[in-house]
């Protein structure tokens, strides 16, 4: 925590140097705004697959129609998932926690994300898997919870937990008056930076606004090459200005196109 608090402070400096005050994103369009889009149906089916030594049953939805590598899923319990469950539930929590740390596939919330790898992208899943591991610190608070590796259809495949909240680059999330998006984006990009990592696929819809906090859920590509706490800063704050334009340019795209409206 005195690290987050050391590096915020560092990045508060920068950003005050001259050259960066001009550079500061600007807000077009006063707010409040709110999102008036019809959410997209997508396909849904149910599928099963082996994740270590459980059979899972679910209904899966596309992420979206852009990451048909991305399902949604609801697990449908089995019935030896009940009887799993009611024995668990018969433990102390330390022993349940322990199980769950050992046993991951016996201590799944209801609602997961399976991401499968994308052709030729095989570097790419191994960067994520490890970044995850670097960043356990901060899964279920700043980034998806990553419970393990499978093969689904033949495909490697990784299984994080579902976040819910809203995708930055979709017109429900879009919704943000721009001093408040640099805020909370310096925040997620500061957590992330106490471990000198920092996205390399920067667009908004590798962050979700979850319960009025950004969370980061792509890295298939990131930087982890900083010398110093001062470099990082400096990242941080580009990464930050450059998609607070790509959020007001979103933002005003969706204001012409009357998927969100300004709240008089």
């Amino acid at each position: 925590m005195t690290e987050a608090c050391a590096l915020s402070s560092l990045v508060s400096r920068i950003s005050s140097e001259k050259q960066w005050k001009f550079q500061t994103p600007h807000q077009r369009h006063k707010g409040p705004f709110k999102s008036v889009a019809k959410q997209p149906v997508l396909p849904s089916e149910k599928i099963n697959f082996r994740f270590r030594t459980r059979l899972i049953y679910a209904t899966a939805t596309k992420a979206s129609f852009d990451f048909p590598n991305v399902l949604h899923l609801q697990i449908c319990p089995s019935i030896i998932d009940r009887m799993i469950d009611r024995l668990l539930d018969l433990l102390l929590t330390s022993w349940r926690d322990r199980v769950g740390r050992y046993f991951p596939e016996w201590n799944l919330p209801p609602c997961l994300i399976l991401k499968m790898c994308k052709k030729n992208w095989d570097k790419e899943f191994e960067v994520e898997k490890s970044t995850y591991k670097a960043l356990e610190i901060i899964q279920g608070t700043r980034i998806p919870n990553f419970y393990g590796e499978l093969k689904y259809n033949g495909k490697k495949a990784i299984l994080i937990s579902d976040i819910g909240g809203v995708c930055l680059g979709d017109p429900a999330g879009a919704v943000l008056e721009i001093p408040d998006f640099l805020d909370l984006m310096k925040e997620a990009l500061t957590d992330l930076g106490r471990f000198h990592i920092q996205p390399d696929d920067i667009k908004l819809n590798n962050f979700r606004l979850v319960n009025g906090r950004i969370m980061v859920i792509d890295f298939e590509m990131v930087l982890d090459k900083f010398d110093t706490n001062e470099d990082c800063a400096r990242e941080i704050l580009g990464l930050t200005y450059w998609l607070g334009r790509q959020y007001e340019g979103r933002q005003s795209c969706h204001l012409a196109d009357g998927l969100i409206t300004q709240v008089k």
